[in-house]
């Protein structure tokens, strides 16, 4: 939530960063957190601009850097509730997730999960994806 009232109340106010002079604001962000990169901000607008409370949800239950999804959101003027509401999905589904594994396969799938943990975040997603794009053009 924090996030999203940055980028809607504070992005100007941080400065334009030089090598990303298009977003117009946010230039401490870019400056000192790593994962915060044009690039990276670039392809968040143009998830945004598909569709926003997908890629909040993915965003929020893969281990992509989430900060950089919830000041986008404030930046391009995402609907709260909706940031809410995908924040609170996404990431309720990644922690169900990986409840629900340690309670089906007890504690040695702990180590498991650790080592691939992101591996199957990126699976689940890919064929998630896979699938409503399979029923988009089966319908």
């Amino acid at each position: 939530m924090m996030g999203w009232v940055i980028g809607t109340m504070l992005w100007a106010a941080l400065g334009t960063f030089s090598a990303c002079p298009d977003y117009a604001g946010g230039a401490f962000l870019f400056e000192h957190i790593p994962s915060f990169s044009c690039a990276n901000f670039g392809k968040v607008r143009d998830f945004y601009d598909a569709h926003s409370w997908t890629a909040l949800i993915l965003a929020a239950f893969t281990p992509l850097p989430f900060k950089v999804f919830t000041v986008a959101a404030g930046v391009f003027h995402v609907n709260f509730a909706v940031l809410v509401a995908a924040s609170a999905v996404g990431r309720a589904g990644r922690f169900f997730l990986v409840g629900g594994l340690i309670r089906f396969f007890g504690p040695p799938i702990r180590d498991f999960i650790d080592k691939y943990f992101e591996l199957m975040v990126v699976l689940f997603s890919a064929l998630l994806i896979g699938g409503f794009a399979v029923l988009k053009y089966i319908h």
